[in-house]
């Protein structure tokens, strides 16, 4: 959960936005820094941080082909 907000607090977003994958205003300057942010960690938080980005983009992904499938 520590992780999920850490997460959340980089991206800039709500917890809702980022569970129910809901857009949100892009501010290209912030995602740059967040990323920045992320390359100058220690090469295995960068890791951990881009394995929860990926559980959650593929969860998200799932969630939007089980909504389409619903439909």
């Amino acid at each position: 959960m520590e992780t999920f907000v850490k997460l959340v607090n980089a991206l800039g977003c709500s917890a809702n936005e980022l569970l129910r994958g809901e857009p949100w205003p892009v501010d290209e300057t912030a995602v740059d820094s967040r990323l920045l942010s992320i390359r100058e960690l220690p090469p295995n938080r960068a890791r951990h941080v881009c394995n929860v980005l990926d559980a959650i983009l593929t969860d998200l992904e799932q969630a939007k082909e089980c909504a389409s499938s619903e439909k």
